[in-house]
């Protein structure tokens, strides 16, 4: 079998510039058993974990260089290497886009989105579909930050939400089949399908090798159980603070800066 080319576009395709010479582009394995087809998944589907020790705190943070053996394509580039990334089943080719993360001794999962497709808010909620039936809700409580600048897809901004040990598990071992998005203000909702095998065993070998990461790296590692358990202090005075923003003039500015009402229990 021979292979012809037009001279405009011989060059561009034998010698692509993102392809070494003498690199090697795919192997044939003949009547390959279920543990060499699981060797060559796990290295197509390679994460490269990013470990940075902060040398004051001695703490510290798991990112990743790469996951799911992303990396830079001729033909279509995200810049975007340390996240999975799902396109939605409409044809607006809205994205969802998330990786795993510890940062400070928590557990996060980390949510980007372009703010060219759509914009989270505080009480948005993301949810994922396992096969199982089980369904894993996470509700954004922080305002969003930009991470990042695309050439199409405009300003990158993420946001992220801590995890439970129950969540990472099923991360780990369940099949992710679908994924929602619902705005907080509109109720407008974004679904998606995630039908490749191969997707589904790079979201569950993320979560697994995520986890190994941060029970070798991270000491004394403190994972969260319980979503409702937040840290309250009980005191017999409390104390209300309500900041008023007025047109003030410098007389009343130092007073009308901050006012504090303090309500104190009668005992009798």
């Amino acid at each position: 079998m021979s292979l012809r080319f037009s001279n405009n576009h011989q060059n561009e395709i034998l010698n692509p510039n993102f392809i070494k010479d003498r690199e090697k582009l795919f192997c044939i394995h003949k009547d390959a058993d279920e543990q060499k087809v699981l060797e060559l998944k796990n290295k197509r589907f390679e994460n490269i974990p990013l470990i940075k020790t902060d040398d004051f705190s001695g703490t510290k943070e798991i990112k990743w260089e790469s996951v799911a053996g992303r990396k830079k394509s001729y033909s279509y580039d995200t810049d975007i290497y340390d996240s999975l990334i799902f396109f939605s089943d409409d044809n607006n080719y809205n994205k969802l886009i998330f990786t795993l993360n510890n940062i400070e001794n928590k557990d996060y999962i980390v949510f980007k989105y372009p703010t060219k497709d759509y914009k989270l808010t505080v009480e948005a909620k993301i949810s994922f579909l396992f096969d199982n039936g089980e369904i894993l809700q996470f509700e954004i409580t922080t305002k969003p930050h930009k991470h990042s600048e695309h050439i199409n897809w405009g300003h990158i901004f993420e946001t992220r939400v801590q995890l439970t040990t129950q969540e990472i598990e099923t991360l780990k071992t369940q099949s992710f089949s679908k994924w929602q998005i619902e705005f907080a203000m509109t109720r407008k909702k974004i679904t998606g399908v995630v039908d490749s095998p191969d997707t589904q065993f790079s979201v569950n070998k993320l979560a697994k090798e995520y986890h190994g990461l941060v029970q070798s790296e991270i000491a004394d590692h403190q994972s969260l159980t319980d979503k409702q358990e937040t840290p309250t202090e009980s005191t017999e005075d409390s104390e209300d603070c309500f900041v008023i923003s007025v047109f003030q003039t410098e007389k009343l500015r130092p007073a009308l800066n901050k006012l504090c009402i303090k309500r104190t229990q009668t005992r009798e």
